[in-house]
């Protein structure tokens, strides 16, 4: 089992959240170029830099691609990848075709998506626990946690959007703990055990905020992402969530953490 090296806060004040060192661990390495060649072809003549999502499946992996907002640059032969990337740009995506690609020796491992960076940048740095998340969608966030050994649950009203996250998982984070619920957070929150990380990231309808007190273990972590610091409501926190840190992200998002209050962090 992996070492974990305490290291000094992060935040100061009242409370302090410490975060620690770990090795490696998680997710296949970020690549830059999509390949929707056959898997079979794929693995015999694997591309440098790329991901195998193979075009007949492309319309039921979409949750696998970047964001909507970045060029994806498809490699491979060029009659799949001219028709790879007429599918995208019919979805309302860019992209391109580059060229061939260049032949690796060996396949690598590989993804393009990516989870919040805010979520990205927090939950690495701290032991694994049990983690929960708010209007969870596809699962990018789900999976990130679950491939760094947290056991996850996730929320959400639409089935489709919890098809895709257990896809997501299984894909990334197989093995993982993980448990996907139909419902509808507004109106009430899920009978859980205690989590250790809470995290809602452009899902906080109002009056939400106040309750996930009842779901935080102590010296837990509530992570909040969300375009107006205004939709947050952080003025109806409840007195045991102290906020400890608030930034704004080069993208304009609030980016807020909050943790449960009743006993320290240790």
């Amino acid at each position: 089992m992996s070492r974990l090296v305490k290291k000094a806060p992060l935040l100061c004040g009242r409370r302090s959240l410490f975060l620690y060192d770990c090795p490696v661990r998680g997710l296949p390495p970020l690549r830059a170029l999509l390949d929707p060649r056959e898997a079979y072809a794929a693995a015999q003549s694997p591309l440098e830099g790329s991901v195998n999502i193979p075009l007949a499946e492309m319309s039921g992996r979409l949750h696998e691609l970047p964001p909507r907002s970045r060029m994806i640059s498809v490699v491979g032969d060029e009659p799949t990848g001219l028709t790879a990337v007429a599918l995208l740009q019919a979805g309302g995506r860019s992209a391109e075709y580059v060229g061939p690609g260049r032949r690796a020796d060996v396949p690598c491992p590989g993804r393009l998506w990516s989870p919040s960076s805010f979520v990205e940048e927090i939950a690495c740095k701290l032991p694994p626990g049990r983690a929960l998340e708010m209007g969870c969608g596809s699962g990018r966030n789900l999976a990130y946690l679950a491939a760094l050994g947290w056991s996850v649950s996730g929320f959400d009203v639409l089935p489709d959007a919890l098809e895709r996250a257990r896809d997501l998982i299984g894909r990334y984070a197989p093995g993982a703990a993980a448990q996907l619920v139909l419902k509808d957070c507004d109106r009430e929150l899920p009978l859980l055990a205690e989590a250790d990380i809470i995290v809602c990231s452009l899902y906080l309808p109002r009056g939400l905020l106040p309750r996930c007190a009842s779901l935080m273990a102590p010296g837990a972590c509530l992570l909040v992402e969300v375009l107006s610091s205004r939709e947050a409501g952080l003025e109806e926190l409840d007195p045991r969530m102290q906020q400890v840190h608030r930034s704004v992200s080069a993208s304009g998002m609030n980016r807020t953490i909050c943790l449960e209050a009743r006993s320290p962090v240790e």
